[in-house]
């Protein structure tokens, strides 16, 4: 993130923003966390996405295969990056409330 000319910070307060910008930042927790382990570290900055009905992070539609086996989204460091990321994580909203709709 360095080489970008981004603090370790930057990606955590796009997040934020687009939790703020959908009306959602109360209803989500967007914090920073340690590393995800093994080789994720050279894959980084990761994101993890965390419900509470589940044990640890979640695997979302719209991962690529590693990241949906580690559960975990792979070098977020840029906007479109940051984009792909907040898309997955609308449209599992969006399924979910739709699966509960429907019950």
């Amino acid at each position: 993130m360095n080489q970008l000319g981004l603090d370790q910070y930057h990606m955590l307060g796009e997040l934020y923003e687009k939790a703020r910008l959908a009306n959602i930042e109360k209803d989500m927790i967007v914090e920073d966390g340690g590393c995800r382990g093994g080789k994720n570290c050279k894959l980084g900055p990761c994101v993890a996405v965390l419900h509470e009905d589940f044990d640890g992070s979640v695997a979302l539609e719209g991962m690529g295969q590693s990241e949906f086996n580690e559960r975990v989204f792979h070098g977020v460091a840029t906007q479109d990056d940051v984009e792909r990321v907040w898309s997955c994580i609308t449209n599992a909203i969006e399924l979910m409330t739709d699966e509960s709709n429907e019950s």
